[in-house]
């Protein structure tokens, strides 16, 4: 059996991964912080070996020597807005610090493979070249320079996919397009821009099985390591005809009110359209995943 080690999975997308590797038969190991959603994640899917990380690292470093995982994928992250209190601080020990520590961990071990989560905020003038939008994005970029830095020096076998705005059931986040769902849903409005700036959605589902096929990939050979590549939905499109596919599928208006805010800081227009991961396509066309987030009831959101 194969088996991994997965941060972030009591995330949205994590959780989801979780699931998808368990399914597949891949032992998943988990380093999570206590609290309510580690509760949540063990109560969901007990299958999964939770290891607190806290204090420090060493109950992951002794569950990684009693188990060595075959693969580490990495989705622990933090975003937050560049003005948010003490934002630098939290996004460089989550994005940066932490990432580098499980590589450290790693290091002694038989693993080798290790993909990481980028993002396409790294390319805000919709060019291959690193220009980003947000402190977030910035970290990302150091921490993949980091972990070529491991792929050169100690062997590991990497890969970064960078995902584009993912939705999906059961999103906790506040994106818009969850933000958008719920507000039709209680028959609330919402204030948005007027709307040009481009969105290439992908469902959670299809995140999680291209990390999943990323890791098989450089398990069997048939990717090469330390490449980038994209996991979006495949079709940018402006956030007014999101909006109104959205309201074709509603059979009417879902509150958006277009062009009430201005477009906010940071915004990208253009999006990158870096190629996908070979071998991967997202499988959940648009229309039939809002079609599930806009009708699925309030509560399932």
């Amino acid at each position: 059996m194969k088996r991994i080690l997965l941060t972030g999975a009591t995330g949205f997308a994590g959780r989801e991964l979780a699931r998808q590797a368990l399914a597949s038969g891949i032992e998943v190991i988990a380093p999570v912080r206590p609290g309510p959603r580690a509760d949540g994640l063990a109560a969901a899917l007990p299958q999964v070996h939770l290891v607190p990380v806290q204090p420090g690292l060493g109950m992951v470093r002794a569950a990684v020597e009693r188990r060595t995982p075959d693969a580490a994928i990495h989705l622990a992250a933090s975003y937050l807005p560049d003005t948010a209190p003490h934002a630098a601080q939290t996004m460089i020990e989550a994005n940066i610090s932490f990432g580098t520590a499980m590589l450290e961990l790693l290091r002694p071990s038989a693993c080798r493979v290790f993909v990481a989560a980028g993002s396409q905020w790294q390319h805000a003038t919709g060019q291959a070249q690193y220009s980003p939008n947000c402190l977030y994005a910035a970290t990302k970029q150091a921490f993949g320079d980091i972990l070529d830095h491991f792929a050169a020096s100690c062997g590991f076998r990497t890969m970064v996919l960078k995902v584009a705005d993912s939705y999906g059931p059961g999103d906790r986040r506040g994106r818009l397009i969850g933000r958008l769902a719920e507000s039709f849903q209680a028959g609330r409005g919402m204030d948005l821009s007027p709307g040009g700036q481009e969105l290439d959605l992908i469902h959670v589902r299809d995140v999680a099985a291209g990390f999943l096929a990323a890791t098989q990939g450089l398990w069997d050979g048939s990717l090469q390591p330390s490449q980038s590549w994209a996991l979006r939905g495949g079709h940018p499109r402006p956030l007014r005809e999101v909006v109104a596919l959205m309201e074709r599928i509603a059979g009417g208006p879902v509150g958006a009110r277009l062009g009430a805010l201005d477009y906010p800081a940071g915004t990208v227009m253009t999006l990158w359209r870096q190629p996908l991961l070979p071998g991967w396509k997202p499988a959940i066309p648009l229309e039939d995943g809002l079609r599930d987030l806009l009708l699925a009831p309030a509560e399932a959101s």
